[in-house]
């Protein structure tokens, strides 16, 4: 779609040109604009200008206009105020193929992002619609991100029937689960690894809180705290570790086994040349005060340095 920001089609054009403000007043008082030596026409007569309003051109014309010059916000936005202008809602999706471009427009339809706010807002019906077609997309990252988005559209749903806002939050939960599926064989640096993760621990959370209505359940928190400890993720190791150190319900704590999770984001921070103080400290505690392990003041100063930065 070309756009072309010096022409724009929602502003009403007059069909004729306008005659200069001078012609117009000689005409108005009955003057010639020919000097008085040569013959001339009679003045012309002034043209009105008229209107047209973009509603009232036939389907074929307002939508060519609007695909030639207007972007895709305004075009949304049109589709939504405007009923005859509805169907341009379905142009836009049949003419954009380019994946990312449509989940962002199903976030501006939703008000969740700055790219068409001012354009269009809370046509969810339609957004989610689009983001349903998105799950299935080939791209991973636009997969990911719509089961994540949509996902989070069904956690804050209100009805009137409170088993349906229930059924609806729950279908949330599986939704985040097969968006952290998505990440499960790409690589750690990766922006669908991190959105997965994310995903992961946004259910850990909710179990936790006991947020959208969802019942609390620590040990279902600390399983999927675990599951993205597994995915290599500094924080969420380091969390982990601090979960089993702790103890989860009526489980004693374990600081052997807290260590072993405490020493692997320990690891992977060394080698991805990251900071992340808690581990750093955490390691530090654990060598200095002989916590399931032998003391050991060298290492703990060591860890101690590094959570200096």
């Amino acid at each position: 779609i070309m756009l072309t920001p010096s022409i724009s089609p929602l502003i009403s054009l007059p069909p004729f040109a306008t005659p200069s403000p001078t012609l117009s007043r000689n005409v108005s008082r009955g003057r010639s604009t020919c000097s008085s030596n040569k013959s001339c026409s009679p003045p012309a007569t002034q043209i009105k200008p008229t209107t047209v309003s973009i509603v009232h051109l036939p389907a074929e014309l307002r939508i060519l206009a609007l695909t030639q010059y207007a972007s895709f916000g305004t075009i949304l936005k049109l589709s939504c105020t405007c009923k005859a202008l509805k169907p341009l809602s379905n142009v836009v999706i049949e003419q954009n193929k380019d994946q990312s471009t449509l989940y962002a427009i199903s976030l501006s339809m939703l008000g969740l992002t700055s790219s068409y706010t001012l354009e269009v807002l809370f046509h969810q019906r339609r957004a989610i619609s689009l983001l349903n077609t998105l799950t299935t997309s080939s791209d991973l990252f636009v997969k990911c991100s719509a089961l994540k988005t949509l996902a989070e559209v069904h956690l804050s749903s209100v009805s009137c029937d409170p088993e349906a806002t229930h059924a609806s939050r729950l279908h949330g939960l599986t939704l985040l689960s097969s968006a952290f599926s998505c990440g499960s064989s790409s690589p750690p640096s990766s922006p669908l690894h991190s959105l997965s993760v994310q995903s992961g621990r946004l259910i850990s959370q909710i179990y936790e809180e006991g947020s959208h209505s969802i019942p609390v359940s620590f040990s279902k928190s600390s399983d999927w705290m675990r599951l993205c400890a597994e995915y290599d993720h500094v924080e969420s190791l380091c969390d982990y570790a601090l979960t089993v150190e702790m103890g989860v319900g009526d489980a004693d704590g374990d600081e052997a086994e807290a260590f072993k999770y405490y020493e692997k984001a320990g690891r992977i921070c060394l080698e991805r040349n990251e900071m992340h103080e808690e581990t750093f400290e955490a390691l530090g505690d654990y060598y200095e005060n002989g916590r399931s392990i032998p003391p050991n003041l060298t290492k703990a100063v060591e860890w101690y340095r590094r959570g200096e930065g």
